[in-house]
């Protein structure tokens, strides 16, 4: 499949969310990623192969149900910068 999305979340908690929606500069950045279109037969550690760390990112999680994944991941990055570049690099590539 192809990633056709990236989608960002603050990587505030719950409660902060509201409050930053009327106050942008509260933001500090979107660090959240979610991605759409992974393989279903990818696993999680397959996309630590793919996605390489480095320090990049501190959070990756793929859901799954049985055999297969969800079709989706979600990743945060330790900086915007590194979401911001990895978007760049993935967004509409075949894994």
């Amino acid at each position: 499949g192809e990633h056709d999305a990236c989608e960002s979340w603050p990587s505030e908690d719950e409660s902060s969310q509201m409050q930053m929606l009327h106050n942008p500069t509260l933001m500090g950045g979107m660090t959240t990623l979610m991605v759409r279109n992974v393989p279903v037969m990818y696993t999680q550690e397959m996309l630590l192969l793919e996605w390489k760390n480095e320090g990049a990112y501190d959070f990756l999680y793929l859901p799954r149900t049985g055999q297969t994944n969800l079709s989706y991941a979600f990743i945060n990055f330790v900086s915007e910068a590194h979401a911001m570049a990895f978007k760049a690099q993935w967004h509409k590539k075949r894994m």
